[in-house]
């Protein structure tokens, strides 16, 4: 039973909608020369995080947590660009280590480079590890059941 099935198209009409041209953008849209160039700094800059944003980041939310103190240092490379001075940036990476990592390499005057591979070794060999306390702030919610529990302990007693 051998059925062929033909199936006839036909394409009486396509639509087609161009995009809605955008004022603002208007440089993007009617760039003939560098386009690519054009949409990929225009993209780079409305996707990338802003000078004030990494310098904060540098100096308040770095923490050496899991990382390595190569690691780190490359994280805070990264941040920092070409903004800030090497010592500054050594400064502030040796305030990140441990107290321990932080007397070893305050002896060692090398180039920053080199003391992080000091820093990797060192940590590699000793096992420097961090345990830092976390205690999170008291939301109203459990406050105010601390307050209830405290009013029924004393209606019970």
């Amino acid at each position: 039973m051998d059925k062929e099935i033909k199936t006839e198209f036909d394409i009486s009409r396509v639509a087609f909608r161009p995009p809605p041209f955008w004022e603002h953008d208007h440089e993007i849209c009617t760039s003939k020369d560098n386009a690519y160039t054009a949409l990929k700094e225009r993209t780079i800059s409305l996707l990338s995080r802003s000078e004030n944003e990494r310098l904060r980041q540098l100096l308040q939310d770095l923490h050496l947590g899991g990382l390595r103190p190569s690691q780190l240092l490359s994280q805070m490379k990264g941040l920092a660009g070409d903004k800030i001075s090497a010592q500054l940036l050594r400064t502030l990476w040796l305030q990140l280590l441990s107290i321990q990592m932080q007397q070893i390499l305050s002896a060692c005057k090398d180039k920053l480079p080199d003391l992080a591979s000091i820093a990797h070794k060192v940590h590699e060999v000793s096992g420097f590890s961090e345990a830092n306390a976390v205690s999170l702030p008291l939301t109203d919610s459990v406050a105010k059941l601390r307050n209830e529990i405290q009013q029924l302990r004393e209606e019970v007693q």
